[in-house]
C-alpha cells in the first residue's frame, strides 16, 4: 500500500512538470515584417510577453478583447425629434420638445456633474437660458416621461 502511494506521488509529480496547456485562445493572428523589424499579432484573450534585444527590454501584455460573431445585436434607431441648439453658445440655447404624455423633466449640469438648473416643461420651443453662469463645458440632459433619456453638451461662452 505504501509502495502504491509512493508510485502514484511520483506519477503525479512527473506528470505536472511535463504537462503542456493552451496558452491563449486566439480567434485571429498572424506574423507582419517590414524594414523597422517585425511582429507577431493576435485577437484573443490575456498576452504576455517579454522581448530581449540588443536595445533594451519590452514588455508587454494586453487585455485584448474577444469578439463573438455568433452574438448579433440589432441597433434602434435613437429619437431624433429632442433638438438644443446651438451648441456653442454665449447665452440662450433653443431646445425643441415634441408632444409627451406629461412634462420633459430638463437639467443643466456643469463639467464637473453639479447641477445649475432643474425645471420641467410641456412639448413645444423653448429657450433656456444660461446668463448668470460661469463658461465652460455644460451638460443638458433632457428626461421623458417614459424615461428615454436624451443628452447635449453645451460649450457655454463669454464672447459678446
Amino acid at each position: 500500500m505504501k509502495q502504491c502511494r509512493i508510485l502514484l506521488m511520483l506519477h503525479l509529480a512527473y506528470c505536472s512538470a511535463t504537462m503542456m496547456a493552451q496558452a491563449d485562445f486566439v480567434a485571429l493572428g498572424g506574423d507582419a515584417t517590414g524594414s523597422g523589424g517585425s511582429v507577431h499579432w493576435s485577437l484573443g484573450q490575456i498576452a504576455d510577453e517579454v522581448q530581449n534585444g540588443e536595445t533594451g527590454v519590452v514588455s508587454q501584455g494586453v487585455q485584448q478583447t474577444f469578439a463573438n460573431p455568433s452574438l448579433h445585436i440589432t441597433p434602434t434607431a435613437p429619437r431624433l425629434d429632442v433638438r438644443a441648439f446651438p451648441t456653442v453658445t454665449d447665452n440662450v440655447v433653443n431646445l425643441i420638445l415634441p408632444a409627451s404624455t406629461g412634462s420633459w423633466r430638463i437639467g443643466l449640469y456643469d463639467a464637473n456633474g453639479r447641477m445649475l438648473q432643474q425645471t420641467s416643461m410641456r412639448a413645444g420651443d423653448h429657450t433656456l437660458s444660461l446668463q448668470g453662469f460661469a463658461a465652460g463645458v455644460h451638460h443638458l440632459h433632457v428626461i421623458d416621461t417614459d424615461g428615454t433619456s436624451y443628452s447635449f453638451t453645451l460649450l457655454h461662452t463669454d464672447l459678446p
